[in-house]
């Protein structure tokens, strides 16, 4: 079921009826005091300004106005998972306090030789 205007109107003698859309005839027909319909659907947002004029055998009129208003539907936002992963290359430059701690043991290790190397020579 769609969106529509309806329009309850009674008259003794109907004849015809016409509906504007901003100024614009959009529908129109012979009328016999039954509801009069327009359907709504479609409509981009923004403001609609509806008027319909309705007859009688006499060309006496009345007429009614509505303001429909068509508002921008809300996104559907669908959760978006992002992962991100970091594979080192061979040309990253380590950070520097890794390289103190390399040159660090190293040292360590060097001295560490020396002194076994003094002890198996019983100095």
């Amino acid at each position: 079921m769609g969106n529509s205007i309806t329009w309850s109107l009674t008259e003794d003698h109907p004849s015809h009826y016409v509906i504007y859309r901003n100024g614009i005839l959009v529908d129109s027909g012979d009328w016999d005091s039954d509801l009069i319909n327009t359907s709504i659907d479609g409509l981009n947002p923004g403001a609609y300004y509806f008027t319909i004029v309705v007859f009688d055998i006499y060309n006496n009129w009345s007429s009614d106005e509505v303001i429909v208003t068509v508002l921008a539907a809300e996104p559907t936002s669908i959760p978006t998972v992002t992962t991100t992963s970091t594979i080192p290359s061979e040309n990253d430059i380590p950070h520097p306090i890794l390289v103190v701690i390399l040159i660090a043991e190293i040292g360590v290790v060097m001295i560490l030789l020396v002194l076994l190397s003094k002890q198996q020579r019983g100095l």
